[in-house]
């Protein structure tokens, strides 16, 4: 996991990386995946991960 702070936006930009293995005989698909966090003071924020077509933009705007 890596995380970037977006400048002027009070936001960050979090990049995780995760393996899925498929031990299974039939495929598997990838519908949604969601995030979500929950602070020390109990606040919970949820988000959904970005589109394979934005991920090209990102990596330029915040090289990791």
């Amino acid at each position: 996991m890596t995380a970037a702070e977006v400048p002027g936006q009070d936001m960050i930009l979090a990049a995780v990386t995760m393996t899925l293995r498929n031990t299974a005989a039939n495929p598997l698909w990838i519908h949604t995946l969601k995030a979500q966090l929950t602070t020390a003071d109990d606040k919970t924020f949820e988000d959904e991960a970005a589109s394979a077509v934005d991920l090209d933009r990102y990596y330029q705007a915040f090289p990791l």
